[in-house]
Order: structure tokens, then C-alpha cells, then sequence
């Protein structure tokens, strides 16, 4: 059957290991950031999230050492006056020392309002730089998470438009989320009529995946349900919240099921007013991917050439089709494997040793890779003890010094890497 998703990744072949072998490209991209609230004005205190597995600090972290975050400004200056970090090796360490979290694996955090914390806060769109050791002896360091490498900690754009949004896009079960709500331009029951919410309460209406669940916090007037207006921001409105959190029956699993779309609407606590999407619709936004085969997704979302990425692979989401679009399975055919493993190839031969993804137990999987050098990844399965292609494919190039998910590039790659699950 011919492979009708074929992409094509770049990466050093003869680098390609699971995440517990520590393998670092330069001084290692951090793994995930993330903020608590997830949408923020300048002016609110924030919680920021560094997962340094991987990277050159994880091991002075563990051994506890203290680690600081670095930051530049939005042209990746570090000795611009707004970022008061003093030279590199007498850095003014003062307010930027970054906490273990608890009950996180290499998960550090720290607290700041930007506004303050910087001198010229007030006009910033994102924040970038890196995390490293402290003054004196050898300097432990991150690679930079900025614009170039898209890891840049990014504002929301409150004036964006529109009626209602989530974010961030990429939202996941376990991690913050904000929904904002423009109350002037929300639509009453039936769509006929706007602004219903304007100087009222406003309450969100929750659920995941179609309402299946819902919110724990959908009663009329629920407290936990109130959203909270944006400073300086007219009509604007906003509820934050951690999905597996807050659906019903989420908090008791673990790890919490997979999101792929969030489902909402507003009232005034009574019901009595509304705020809906256009035609008195609910709002919905599916999960976006942050490369092209929804099954994959790579942080950062660019990268450039000897960087540390980490690849996340969902099978559920990886639906085989034939040439015609044609779905051919109801679920992704590595779906419920217990591991999964990769298997270079180098003109038809295997390539060294079988290397095997991390189970995250949420359905999901993970691998971090130094991407450098051509090659191609297709799927496997194990069927009567025999390997058996999937029609599905994915693959990386570099375009403009980044590298990034591309569409299909032929039938016969040079090199390939096959995803098989014994």
C-alpha cells in the first residue's frame, strides 16, 4: 500500500535516543514552558514553568545546585538596561533564582510581573533567554528559548478581535488554559442579538471533547465558574483553569484523558443572559498541533540544526488513510501499545539499535532528537509476528535555518526510520 503521508526529517542518524539517555544538542533545548495563567497581562504576577529535562543544568539542578533564568530582550540582548543581569560571569542573580516544583521531575518555576520586573516592561510582546547555574566555577547553561527557535514566552494579544478564544493553542489536559470573552460582541440564545453580557456577571459553561465531560463547576452562579474582567481592557473578560482539574471525573485519573477540544459558552448566573458565538452557536476550539500530522507534535515548535527537540507522537490521533483520503481504521493502529520503539534505516539496512520512546502513560510517547541530517520516518506495527507498514508518514526539513514539518517528497527516501511496536 502506498505511503500517502511521507515526510521528510532531518536529524543525525547516528544520534537518535530515547530521553533517559540525557543526549544533549549544544547545551539542550528546554523541554516545555509553560505560564500559570496561561493568557497574562503585563501588569498581573505570573507563574513561569521550565522543564530543563536533557539539558546541561538538569544535573547540577538535581544535585542542588541553584539554577536562574537569564533573560534577554525582545532582539536577544542581554545587556540591554531593561534586563538587569550585569555581565555574564557576575550575574546579578537578585529575583531570578527559579524553584523546584513538587511533584514535577526536573520542573522548575518562578514568579514575576512583568511590567516590574523589567524596566520597560509595559511595552513588551514576549519574553526571552535561557536558564543556567549561578556565578563562579563552570557556568551550566539552556539553549536560548526565543523567537528564532519559536519558544519565546509570547503575550497574549488581548486586542486581537474576535468574540471568544482559548489559550493557548496547543492547550493540553494537565496544563493552564485561559478562555477570554469580548462580552459587547458575544450573540444571545438564537443569535439575535449582541452585547447581552455588557455590565452583567459573566459565568462560563465548560466542557472537553463535545461536552463529554463537562465542567464539575457547571451549576447556575457556581463561583468557581466566574470569570474575571481583564484590566484596562473593556468588555473583556477571562477564566482560567486546568482542564483536568475542573471536567468532571478527570481528576480522579491519572495520567488525565487526552483534550482535543474544548467546548464553551457564558450567562449571567441565572441564565437569563447569554453569550454565544455567532448564530447563538457554542463556542469550540479543537486542539491545534503544533506540526502538520496531528499525531506528532515537536517542542520547540522550529528549531535550528544540532538542537535537542522533543517529539511527541499520539497514535490515536494517527489515522491510516488510503491515497483517496479514504479512512481505513477507526483508530490509529499503534493505538494501546504498551512500547514503541524506532529503527533507523540507511538505504534499505537497518542502522543501529532499535531505540525506544517514552511512555508518558496518557496514550502518548516521546523521543528527543538532534535534528541535522536527511531521513524518513514510517510506521510499523507487530501482526501475526510480522511488521506491517501503516500508510502514515512525518519528516522535518530545515527552511530559512529553522527546521519545520513539510508535506509529502516521494516514494524512495535514502534514508529511513521506522516506528515499530513489538
Amino acid at each position: 500500500m502506498k505511503h500517502i503521508r511521507c515526510f521528510k526529517i532531518l536529524l543525525v542518524l547516528s544520534v537518535m535516543f530515547a530521553v533517559n539517555h540525557s543526549v544533549l544538542a549544544q547545551n539542550g533545548a528546554i523541554r516545555e514552558i509553560w505560564t500559570d495563567p496561561a493568557a497574562f497581562t503585563r501588569d498581573q504576577e505570573i507563574t513561569i514553568y521550565f522543564d530543563v529535562t536533557g539539558t546541561n543544568v538538569q544535573d547540577p539542578a538535581q544535585a542542588g545546585e541553584s539554577i536562574f533564568v537569564w533573560f534577554f530582550n525582545d532582539s536577544g540582548n542581554a545587556s540591554d538596561p531593561s534586563i538587569p543581569n550585569g555581565p555574564w560571569d557576575n550575574f546579578n542573580t537578585t529575583g531570578k533564582m527559579l524553584s523546584p516544583v513538587e511533584g514535577m521531575t526536573n520542573v522548575y518555576s518562578i514568579k514575576l510581573t512583568p511590567e516590574t520586573f523589567f524596566v520597560d516592561g509595559s511595552t513588551m510582546t514576549e519574553m526571552e533567554g535561557l536558564i543556567r547555574t549561578g556565578n563562579g566555577g563552570e557556568i551550566k547553561q539552556t539553549d536560548n528559548f526565543d523567537a528564532k527557535s519559536n519558544s519565546a514566552i509570547v503575550f497574549y494579544d488581548y486586542a486581537s478581535g474576535g468574540i471568544s478564544n482559548a489559550w493557548p493553542d496547543n492547550f493540553q489536559s494537565d496544563r493552564p488554559v485561559s478562555i477570554i470573552v469580548d462580552v459587547s460582541k458575544a450573540w444571545s440564545d438564537g443569535g439575535t442579538e449582541q452585547g447581552q453580557l455588557v455590565g452583567q456577571p459573566v459565568y462560563i459553561w465548560l466542557g472537553a471533547n463535545g461536552f463529554n465531560p463537562e465542567s464539575k463547576y457547571n451549576t447556575l452562579g457556581n463561583e468557581n465558574a466566574a470569570c474575571k474582567a481583564v484590566t484596562g481592557m473593556e468588555n473583556l473578560f477571562q477564566y482560567n483553569f486546568i482542564p483536568a482539574q475542573t471536567m468532571k471525573g478527570w481528576d480522579a485519573v491519572s495520567p488525565p484523558p487526552t483534550l482535543n477540544e474544548l467546548n464553551w459558552l457564558f450567562n449571567n448566573g441565572t441564565w437569563t443572559l447569554t453569550g454565544r458565538d455567532v448564530n447563538g452557536a457554542n463556542f469550540g476550539k479543537e486542539v491545534v498541533r503544533e506540526i502538520s500530522s496531528t499525531a506528532f507534535a515537536t517542542f520547540p515548535g522550529k528549531f535550528t540544526t544540532e538542537d535537542l527537540a522533543k517529539l511527541t507522537y499520539n497514535p490515536a490521533l494517527d489515522i491510516p488513510m488510503d491515497e483517496g483520503g479514504n479512512v481505513l481504521a477507526d483508530e490509529g493502529l499503534l493505538t494501546g501499545s504498551v512500547n514503541i520503539f524506532g529503527q533507523f534505516y540507511v538505504n534499505g539496512e537497518k542502522y543501529g539499535d532499535k531505540v525506544l520512546f517514552e511512555n508518558n502513560g496518557d496514550g502518548t510517547y516521546t523521543l528527543f532528537l538532534i535534528y541535522n541530517s536527511e531521513a524518513f520516518m514510517d510506521l510499523l506495527k507487530v501482526e501475526e509476528g510480522k511488521w506491517v507498514p501503516i500508510p502514515n508518514s512525518f519528516g522535518v526539513k530545515f527552511t530559512n535555518t529553522f527546521g519545520e514539518i513539510v508535506s509529502p517528497l516521494g516514494e524512495n527516501p535514502p534514508f529511513k526510520i521506522n516506528m515499530i511496536a513489538p
